[in-house]
C-alpha cells in the first residue's frame, strides 16, 4: 500500500512525525498555512500533471470541503478525507494498516470515533506515568500529584438529610465521573457524621474516595474515624484538622485567610511547615474567588503553584459556576481548562444549584480533554469528545421543501378516553404518565423513556385518537428532553431554550436606548 498525504505548512511538521512510523506513507506539504483552507482548484492547480497512480490513497485534510470525486476523476487517484486533527493521524495509518478504509465524505475521525477515545485513554495513562512516583498523594483509592489530570470532588450538602439518601446522591455523582465524594456538614452532630460517611463509604468506597468538610473540628475527626480519607480544610484559626490527620494518616487541603498574595504565601508555608513536621500528606487551596475577584485569584493561584512546585493543588471550580445564572456546561469547560494550565490535582464542584446539576459530568469529561490537549498539543476541540450538549458544531441544511402544514391543521376534538397528566421527578429519574378521564385521575405509568410511555398509553387503550397521541409523542419527546438535561419541564410550555433569552435581551435593549 501506499499512501499520500497532502497538509499545509502549519501542520506539516507533526503529520511528517505521524507518517514517519510508516514505511508507505509520504507527505507533501502544499504551498498554504492552513491544510483545512484547500480548495478543489488549489489541489488541482498544485497536482495536475503529476501521476498519482502510484497511490493507493492520496489523504486529503479531514476538514476538506471540496468537491472530491472531482479531484478523483481530473487527477487519476483515490482521494479520501483523513482526520480533522494531526493528533490523530497516527492512530488512522495504523488502522489503515489493518484494512480501514477513509471515505470520501467523512472524515476518519468520525469513523474512528471509538477507537480515538481509546487511544486518548491510554495517551492519558502515559501521560501521568511520567509524574515521579514520590509525587503522588494517596487519597484512598485515588491518587493525586501536581501534573496529573485534575480529579474531580464532588461536593455534596449532607445536613439533615437521610444516610440512605446522601448515599444514592454519592452514587450517582461517582456514575457522573466523580473520584472524590466530599461530604458537607455544618450543623450535624457527631453521631451523625459517622452515620452518613459509613453510609458513603459503603455504597462508594471501591470506586472513589470520600471526604469531609467542616468548620468543627470535632465533626472532622467523626468523619475521618467513621473512614474518611480526606480532610476538606484546614487553615489559619482552624489547625486542628492537622492533628486529625496525623493520627488518621489522611492528607489534608490547606488554605490561607488572606487574599493577598504575600500574605497568602505566607500562611500556607506555615501551614505546610506544620504539616511536615507532623508527617501529614498536604493539598494546597489557593482559593479561587467569585466573579469579581477571578482574575485577582489566579495570580495569587499561580503565585502560589510558582511557590510550591511540587504540591497537589485544589481548584474551586464551584465558586465561579455557581455564583454566575448561566448554563454550567461552558463555565465547567473553561474552569477545567484553567485547572490544567495551573496543573490542579483537584477540581471542585457542589451542584449546589438547578443550573449547575451535572456539573460533576461536565467537570469529568472537561477535564479529560483539556488535560489531553494539554499534554499532547494542540486545543480540546476535535478529540472524539465533546461537552457540546445544547448545540452540534457541525449543522448540515437540508435542501428539500415542502407545503406549508398549517394550511391542513384543523382543532381536534377532545379524546372520549379522556387526557394525560405529564410530570418529570428528577429525583427519581423518570417521566409520570397520569390518566385522566371525566375530571377524575387514574392509572399513572412512569419511564424513563418517552416512547415506552406513549406505546403503553396506547397499548392500554388510552389514546383513540390520532391527533391526541401526536400531541402525547410531542409531549413526551419534550418531557424526556428536560428529564436528561436535567431541566423544568411545563406541559404545553413549547420550546423556548432561546425564546425568553431573546425577549429579555429585547427589554434591556429598549432600556439601554
Amino acid at each position: 500500500m501506499r499512501v499520500l498525504l497532502l497538509t499545509g505548512r502549519k501542520a506539516a511538521p507533526a503529520v511528517k512525525r505521524a507518517a514517519a512510523e510508516f514505511d508507505w506513507a509520504e507527505v507533501r506539504v502544499l504551498p498554504i498555512d492552513v491544510a483545512a483552507l484547500m480548495t478543489t482548484g488549489f489541489v488541482l492547480r498544485h497536482l495536475r500533471g503529476e501521476d498519482l497512480s502510484r497511490y493507493d490513497y492520496v489523504l486529503l485534510p479531514g476538514l476538506f470541503r471540496g468537491d472530491v470525486e472531482r479531484l478523483d476523476r481530473e487527477l487519476g487517484a483515490d482521494f479520501r478525507l483523513s482526520s480533522r486533527d494531526a493528533r490523530d493521524l497516527p492512530l488512522v495509518l495504523r488502522k489503515m494498516e489493518e484494512g480501514f478504509e477513509p471515505a470520501k465524505d467523512r472524515p476518519a475521525c468520525e469513523l474512528l470515533r471509538e477507537e480515538i477515545l481509546r487511544e486518548m485513554g491510554r495517551r492519558l495513562r502515559e501521560a501521568e506515568r511520567e509524574i515521579p512516583e514520590d509525587r503522588w498523594v494517596d487519597v484512598g483509592p485515588i491518587r493525586v500529584a501536581r501534573g496529573c489530570r485534575p480529579r474531580v470532588l464532588s461536593e455534596i450538602f449532607a445536613d439533615d438529610r437521610d444516610p440512605e439518601e446522601v448515599a444514592r446522591e454519592a452514587e450517582r455523582r461517582v456514575r457522573c465521573g466523580a473520584e472524590i465524594v466530599d461530604l458537607g456538614f455544618h450543623e450535624a452532630e457527631p453521631g451523625r457524621v459517622s452515620e452518613v460517611v459509613e453510609e458513603v463509604r459503603e455504597r462508594v468506597g471501591k470506586r472513589a474516595a470520600v471526604s469531609v468538610d467542616a468548620g468543627d473540628a470535632r465533626l472532622i475527626e467523626a468523619g475521618v474515624e467513621a473512614g474518611a480519607q480526606l480532610i476538606l480544610s484546614a487553615g489559619p484559626g482552624l489547625e486542628e484538622p492537622i492533628n486529625v490527620a496525623a493520627e488518621y494518616e489522611v492528607p489534608v487541603v490547606l488554605i490561607p485567610r488572606s487574599r493577598r498574595i504575600g500574605p497568602a504565601i505566607r500562611e500556607l508555608e506555615d501551614l505546610v511547615e506544620r504539616c511536615e513536621r507532623a508527617g501529614v500528606e498536604y493539598i494546597l487551596d489557593p482559593l479561587l474567588d467569585p466573579p469579581g475577584e477571578v482574575l485577582r485569584s489566579l495570580r495569587r493561584a499561580w503565585e502560589v503553584a510558582r511557590r510550591f512546585p511540587d504540591a497537589p493543588l485544589f481548584f474551586g471550580a464551584g465558586n465561579v459556576i455557581e455564583l454566575i445564572d448561566a448554563d454550567s456546561v461552558g463555565a465547567s469547560a473553561l474552569c477545567a481548562q484553567l485547572a490544567v494550565e495551573l496543573e490542579a490535582s483537584i477540581v471542585f464542584t457542589p451542584e449546589a444549584s438547578g443550573k449547575t446539576v451535572m456539573s460533576t459530568l461536565e467537570l469529568a469529561v472537561a477535564s479529560r480533554m483539556c488535560y489531553y490537549a494539554h499534554r499532547v498539543g494542540g486545543y480540546p476541540k476535535d478529540l472524539g469528545v465533546d461537552l457540546l450538549v445544547f448545540k452540534d458544531k457541525h449543522v448540515e441544511s437540508s435542501r428539500s421543501s415542502g407545503v406549508p402544514a398549517d394550511r391542513f391543521v384543523r382543532d381536534a376534538p377532545r379524546d372520549p378516553r379522556g387526557s394525560v397528566v405529564i410530570d418529570v421527578n428528577h429525583e427519581r429519574g423518570v417521566i409520570v404518565a397520569e390518566h385522566v378521564h371525566r375530571g377524575e385521575g387514574g392509572l399513572r405509568l412512569e419511564s424513563e423513556d418517552g416512547l415506552e410511555l406513549g406505546l403503553a398509553l396506547v397499548s392500554l387503550g388510552l389514546v383513540s385518537r390520532p391527533e391526541h397521541a401526536v400531541y402525547l409523542g410531542y409531549e413526551l419527546a419534550r418531557a424526556e428532553e428536560r428529564l436528561r438535561s436535567r431541566g423544568r419541564y411545563v406541559q404545553e410550555g413549547g420550546i423556548e431554550r432561546y425564546d425568553a433569552l431573546m425577549r429579555e435581551l429585547d427589554r434591556l435593549r429598549e432600556e439601554e436606548r
